[in-house]
This record gives structure tokens, C-alpha cells and sequence, in this order.
């Protein structure tokens, strides 16, 4: 699907009308599906949902019927309705400025409300964090009476700004002994336009600096041994030594590893 507002999918009369609007291989997939689950159901905006509704009802009739899934949680996601998009969004649905999809005249499921939590075995917790989730001031009452106020050793603080994250990674980065290694990001772009996009999304910062002892997270997964990871996007570990292409970082689960330089494309 484009990343533009969306128009419902039309003129889906036949099989070849299906295969100019997604594709062979998707069109293929189809064919073979029985089920159809959307993931994060909260995201998709109200145009998204009604191209896919569209398309999926006009291929049932032709085809053979697809059970839709919708997975997710409204309070959570919100649709992503970007500032060059909203005047255009306004004309289209001037009811929907939030671009919520339960608002489509297709939203017609069933809902089936999990229960169980699986995440937290202390109902004190889970109870705050439901009721942050609903927006009750009580919810962030009990978090800041009973957040732990001795710092762990191996602990990470939660913040709700980088500015704040930035502050306590300085501080404990500067208390350890030793020489700081800048890395330096290389950003390629088009064009300037490009580059100014690239760099609003970029999943590091601008420079890296790091030295022996200091404690780091990892943001890829492992590559290399896909079939046995060593590490994965969020695993922890301690710097043991830095040359000029790797850092070497001892893991928390006792194992060493040598982390080159990563390229992310968008």
C-alpha cells in the first residue's frame, strides 16, 4: 500500500484486475490464504482499512471467503495521520481527524477481549499500568510512590524524554576512567530532502561515543548465525575493547562478541 491517503480499491471485476492492484506474489498468496491477520489493527488508518476491506470483499466474491484478524490495542497505537498528510486527510474524512479505522462503515468484527495477563505476575503493577493505559492520574500516582530509588547496578531507568536519557548515559559514561572513541554516522541521501527524513528516523544518534567498562545496549539482531543468535536488538553487555571498525562487548550471558559497523536503508 502507498504511504499516501488512500482511495478504495475499484474496478476489481476479474483476476487480472487483482493482480494490477497487488501483484503476482501477493496475488498468489491470496489465493492460498484461509486467514488474513492485520498486527498493531490500531495504526491502520481509516483509508488503509477501507482500500483493504474493499479489495478483500470484491476478492471473496470471486474467490473463496478469508477470515479477518484484527490484533491490537486502540489505546495504545494511534494511526499516524503525518502534518503534510492532515489537510488532505480533513477533506476526506472531516469526522475522523484522528483517522481511527473501528470509524469505517466495514468495521463490522466481532471483538474478543483478552484477559489474562501474561506479562506481569504483580497485580499492583498490572492494575497501575491498566489504568495509565485508560489516562487515570491514579495509574502514575502508585508508579511514583513505588519506583525503585536506589539505582542497580545493572538496572535501566526509564525516562519519558531523550533529553533526560541523554543526561544519565552522559554522567555514567564520564564517571568511568579512561579514553572516550567517537564513531561518527554516515548518512547517504538523494538529496536534501532525503536527508533531512533519514535523519528524523534514525535509529542512532548522530555520534557514538563509547569507552572500556561502560554498559551498552545493542539495536541490531544477529546476522551472522541467524539459526543460533549470539545477541539480539535490545541484549546488554559490557565494552571490553574498541578498534577503529568493532567494538568488542562481553554479553550479560558471559559470551564475547565483535560488533562491526551496521547499515540501516529506508
Amino acid at each position: 500500500c502507498d504511504t499516501g491517503v488512500l482511495t478504495p480499491a475499484h474496478n476489481l471485476n476479474n483476476p487480472q484486475a487483482f493482480i494490477d492492484e497487488i501483484g503476482p506474489r501477493n496475488y498468489k498468496l491470496l489465493k492460498a490464504a484461509s486467514t488474513l491477520i492485520i498486527d498493531e489493527i490500531s495504526m491502520v488508518r481509516q483509508d488503509m482499512f477501507d482500500y483493504i476491506m474493499t479489495f478483500m470483499e470484491a476478492f471473496q466474491k470471486s474467490h473463496h471467503h478469508i477470515q479477518i484478524i484484527g490484533v491490537g490495542d486502540f489505546f495504545q497505537l494511534a494511526p499516524v495521520v503525518s502534518d503534510d498528510l492532515r489537510k488532505i486527510w480533513r477533506g476526506f474524512y472531516p469526522d475522523n481527524s484522528a483517522g481511527y479505522s473501528f470509524k469505517s462503515p466495514s468495521w463490522k468484527f466481532r471483538m474478543v477481549q483478552l484477559r489474562e495477563i501474561v506479562r506481569q505476575s504483580d497485580k499492583a503493577f498490572a492494575d497501575a499500568l491498566n489504568l495509565i493505559r485508560i489516562g487515570d492520574q491514579r495509574g502514575i500516582d502508585w508508579i511514583n510512590e513505588n519506583y525503585c530509588k536506589d539505582v542497580l547496578e545493572k538496572g535501566v531507568t526509564l525516562c519519558p524524554t531523550k533529553k533526560e536519557v541523554e543526561k544519565i548515559n552522559r554522567e555514567h559514561l564520564h564517571a568511568i576512567e579512561g579514553r572516550s572513541t567517537i564513531f561518527k554516522t554516515e548518512v547517504k541521501a538523494e538529496d536534501n530532502v532525503w536527508l533531512k527524513n533519514i535523519k528524523k528516523d534514525m535509529r542512532v544518534d548522530d555520534t557514538l561515543e563509547v569507552k572500556p567498562n561502560v554498559r551498552v545496549m545493542i539495536l541490531i539482531n544477529d546476522k551472522e548465525n541467524a539459526s543460533a543468535p549470539r545477541y539480539h536488538n535490545g541484549s546488554m553487555g559490557m565494552v571490553e575493547s574498541i578498534s577503529e571498525n568493532s567494538i568488542a562487548v562481553k554479553l550479560d550471558n558471559g559470551s564475547s562478541v565483535a560488533l562491526e559497523k551496521n547499515t540501516w536503508t529506508t
